[in-house]
């Protein structure tokens, strides 16, 4: 196993994750980095060392990345994160930085490295996230640095992007986990910037696109990726696969169940680097038989497969597909005619995107039946998950 980006990249079995696709609505998990030692700080490149190593703790980069193997960028943080213990340290360089600011206030790498590190203070304390109101308050003090930074050197592209990274962030509101972006047509347009002025920074690229794909902009966050190491980057190959799986014209997409469904698999291990472009889930407000027949449109053999310990009274009951790269690259087609040939794969690595329709009914189906995506009392989600290992840039 390898770290990438936060993440490990392990074979991942279509039975673990269908397993897990039962508790994945539920079940978060945190869990908490160190810093390597409390030090004092006498230079603003001191500070900055401690910056990338509380980022790179944030992303849960813990050991070495093979040569040649890129870093993904993570927009939205792994359960890993940095937490409590990093707060000392963090808030000793704010001080010192603070200090400086009134020595060289036009010192702009200063400027900017103190709207990175008032972010990561904010991070070590995710236990209690804000309010949108409340990161906005809290936030204010650090665009202003970066908008000083701005005045000062307006073609800047770092200070563009971290513009982006401020208004693009996570917090989780009346108990929910949400991605819930402080103003995220602001996020869009800075991060639009910094690929104006540096078009060859791939790591802006990266983040253009993750926001554009979170505005439900899928080509022109493909069109952002198209020419990165030749077509060949993950999030443009995993972005395109989204685009060729089609789902029905009923189905709402779920921030909400998608997110807990990133967390379970983050923590059980099951899950591979950008896991933001792997997951989709939707609630469908259409009968299992009605969701069968829109993929039979596309795939005249496609048919969901119902586990054998699994029955009509259970619930939830889960059916499940996949679908193969027929010709290796561009065709899709489904995979599997028996329960036995999933079960036979269930234990082998498989690269293709997995198909869950779970249904969800029980004692509650009277309360369920009032709900406007329940169909006869049962509500259904569609989970697709992308397993695809997008050979290294």
């Amino acid at each position: 196993m390898v770290r990438v980006g936060g993440l490990a990249l392990r074979n991942c079995r279509p039975l673990s994750l269908l397993l897990a696709a039962f508790a994945a609505a539920s079940c978060l998990s945190t869990g908490c980095s160190q810093p390597a030692s409390t030090r004092s700080y006498t230079s603003v490149s001191a500070i900055e060392s401690l910056v990338v190593e509380a980022e790179a703790a944030e992303r849960g980069e813990y050991s070495a990345v093979p040569e040649g193997v890129a870093q993904p960028w993570q927009l939205l943080p792994p359960a890993t994160g940095i937490g409590p213990g990093w707060s000392m340290p963090l808030a000793d360089a704010a001080t010192w930085l603070d200090e400086h600011y009134q020595a060289y206030p036009d010192d702009v790498s200063a400027l900017i490295l103190r709207a990175r590190l008032g972010r990561l203070q904010r991070m070590s304390r995710g236990v209690d996230p804000p309010t949108r109101e409340e990161l906005a308050e809290e936030y204010a003090p650090l665009h202003a640095r970066l908008e000083r930074a701005l005045a000062l050197e307006p073609e800047n592209p770092e200070a563009h992007y971290w513009k982006a990274r401020l208004y693009g962030v996570h917090i989780v509101r009346e108990g929910k986990s949400e991605y819930v972006f402080d103003d995220l047509d602001e996020a869009i347009r800075f991060a639009r910037d910094a690929v104006r002025l540096s078009p060859d920074n791939v790591i802006y690229r990266e983040a253009l696109a993750i926001f554009l794909v979170e505005d439900a902009q899928l080509d022109p966050a493909i069109a952002v990726m198209r020419d990165v190491d030749n077509g060949r980057h993950p999030i443009f190959l995993l972005l395109t696969d989204l685009q060729a799986v089609p789902v029905p014209e009923q189905a709402v997409f779920s921030a909400e169940y998608t997110q807990g469904m990133r967390y379970w698999m983050e923590w059980v291990g099951e899950i591979l680097y950008y896991p933001e472009l792997r997951f989709r889930v939707y609630v469908v407000p259409l009968t299992k038989e009605e969701v069968e027949a829109f993929y039979r449109e596309r795939w005249p053999d496609f048919r969901f497969l119902i586990g054998q310990e699994d029955d009509e009274r259970s619930s939830p009951r889960m059916y499940v597909q996949a679908l193969r790269w027929e010709d290796g690259v561009h065709r899709l087609a489904p995979t599997w005619a028996t329960w036995d040939e999933f079960a036979l794969d269930g234990n082998a690595n498989l690269d293709a995107i997995a198909l869950v329709l779970l249904e969800i009914s029980g004692p509650n189906a009277a309360e369920r039946q009032q709900r406007p995506t329940a169909v006869d009392g049962v509500e259904r989600m569609l989970i697709i998950h992308n397993l695809r290992e997008p050979e290294p840039p």
